[in-house]
């Protein structure tokens, strides 16, 4: 309607003039966002890292369960203390034991260890010194405490980590109103309950399923290991040689 045609020359032209000051305005938003990270990071004392899993926890909870109930750990800590930060989470961790239900995804624990110690480097060249993982997938724990190691030797970093599910039992012994506290169960559920009740199909919930006995004195426990007598044995358990449900104890 201008009354004259725009060239295929004006228009390339055009488009490489957008793409460059384009360019050159992202490249201006990075520099400033990394200006104001590395400001803030300065205050920082601890980084957190939220490591969880993929892996089923009976039929009535997503199969994200670990790593949203960790990185909602990770959250709500980082907002009480201006001194620490929340990293992008780590969703898979070693579910071997699980892969009898379906969608359950797990990495070895040589993939797990590099990404861990991939991820410090990172942060350590940041001048970050101190990593909190948070982990709810108990299996985890002894690569994160194999990682701490390396880590210490190799940059004097300090890394620790504590099972949350066991903070349970220490610091809401009256919490449950069953028992065992396992997995999928009534402490489990009612997590997610409390972080997202949209995400949990309590009518798909099983009424409760104990660990079965392999033996008269032999009790398969958890993906861990298997009591016999009262002395606990590490050993590779599958889920459904525990339960058929894929939970234990009672969620509802």
């Amino acid at each position: 309607f201008l009354g004259f045609d725009i060239s295929k020359e004006y228009v390339e032209l055009a488009k490489r003039r957008i793409k460059e000051d384009l360019k050159d305005y992202m490249e201006k938003v990075k520099k400033w966002e990394a200006e104001r990270l590395q400001k803030k990071l300065t205050d920082i004392d601890t980084v957190l890292v939220p490591i969880g899993a993929v892996e089923q926890y009976g039929p009535h909870l997503p199969l994200g369960s670990d790593f949203i109930v960790a990185l909602e750990l990770a959250k709500r800590t980082a907002a009480k203390d201006k001194h620490s930060i929340v990293v992008p989470f780590m969703p898979f961790g070693l579910s071997y034991g699980h892969l009898d239900f379906s969608g359950t995804i797990s990495v070895t624990a040589e993939t797990f260890s590099h990404v861990l110690i991939d991820v410090s480097r990172s942060l350590i060249h940041y001048g970050l010194r101190r990593f909190f993982c948070v982990t709810t997938h108990p299996f985890n724990i002894p690569v994160v405490l194999e990682v701490s190691r390396r880590i210490a030797d190799e940059y004097g970093a300090l890394m620790y980590c504590c099972n949350c599910w066991e903070l349970t039992d220490i610091l809401l012994p009256e919490l449950a109103e069953t028992k065992p506290r396992g997995h999928g169960g009534e402490i489990h559920t009612s997590i997610m309950l409390a972080i997202d009740k949209n995400r949990v199909m309590m009518d798909q919930a099983p009424e409760g399923e104990l660990p079965k006995k392999m033996t008269e004195k032999i009790t398969a426990v958890s993906t861990e290991g298997v009591k016999y007598g009262p002395a606990f044995v590490n050993m590779p358990v599958g889920m459904k040689e525990i339960v058929n449900s894929g939970c234990i104890g009672y969620p509802k």
